[in-house]
């Protein structure tokens, strides 16, 4: 159940980061938005995938009890981060112009997906912590991760940037309910 917590908590900031993305276009098929979509959340279970990687590398490779250790705490602290990060953007909004602009090229979408992808690389790293089942993670987090995407595409192009606060409030607050179960554990 937590790593469905911290999925839909990656998920918000992937609907929000596309939401925008989608507010911007002038013309986008229902074709195009699940491509783009799919594209965007498949970048993301690559990164959440690098972060388990390092974190089954440091484990099981090195097998060093203190690094293991030092390597979950700094996991917890940019999970942390990452939810006051979310925070603070929920509070100081930026302005954002919802004209309409030329389609996004696939260049820039995927220069877009890696950058988001940095911050879900924190949360695998962070899974492998909170559940050793990692066949169910990556199926949840590609399925949310993709779901988000073309959710945020969708309703960016049809509706506009309306609730981006909500959106960073729920991310944030899942993170910080993943962080602290990630304390107790």
């Amino acid at each position: 159940m937590i790593v469905l917590v911290v999925a839909v908590g990656v998920g918000a900031r992937i609907f929000k980061n596309t939401m925008l993305s989608g507010a911007t276009q002038a013309n986008m098929s229902v074709k195009r938005m699940f491509f783009l979509g799919a594209v965007f959340g498949g970048i993301q279970v690559l990164m959440v995938s690098l972060g388990l990687a390092l974190t089954w590398t440091i484990d099981n490779v090195w097998g060093m009890e203190t690094v293991g250790g030092v390597y979950r705490m700094m996991a917890l602290i940019c999970l942390c981060l990452l939810m006051l990060r979310e925070l603070k953007e929920s509070i100081y909004m930026k302005e954002f112009c919802e004209c309409r602009a030329e389609p996004l090229s696939m260049k820039k979408w995927i220069i877009q997906a890696v950058t988001t992808g940095m911050e879900a690389s924190v949360v695998g790293m962070s899974i492998s912590y909170l559940n050793p089942d990692t066949l169910y993670d990556m199926v949840c987090v590609l399925c949310v991760s993709v779901l988000s995407a073309i959710a945020g595409l969708w309703y960016g192009y049809w509706i506009g940037i309306k609730g981006r606060r909500a959106v960073n409030l729920s991310g944030a607050v899942l993170l910080g309910i993943a962080g602290v179960y990630m304390m107790i554990h």
